[in-house]
């Protein structure tokens, strides 16, 4: 087979028989092609997203108790100081 410009005999080009080339799982020499390969890590990058999600949810729920806690500690302390003012009591 002879390559010009691109095309092999018959007229048919390098880049489309390149695309059919394919990665596939399996034993070497005799890969097995796995039609579910894109499937398989689609599934597996919904499962990071959803943990990454619980992660940041967990910890945005720490957050906001902590800082209601902040709030609620900076209420009592001014309202001590408004009361220990000349007056106030």
């Amino acid at each position: 087979m002879e390559m010009e410009n691109g095309f092999f005999d018959g007229g048919v080009l390098l880049s489309t028989k390149l695309s059919r080339l394919g990665i596939t799982d399996g034993d070497y020499p005799n890969p097995k092609p796995n039609p579910n390969r894109g499937l398989t890590q689609g599934a597996v990058a919904v499962e990071a997203a959803e943990a990454t999600i619980k992660h940041e949810n967990d910890e945005n729920i720490r957050l906001r108790t902590e800082l209601q806690d902040k709030i609620r500690e900076l209420e009592r302390y001014f309202r001590i100081s408004f009361l220990a003012l000349p007056g106030m009591q």
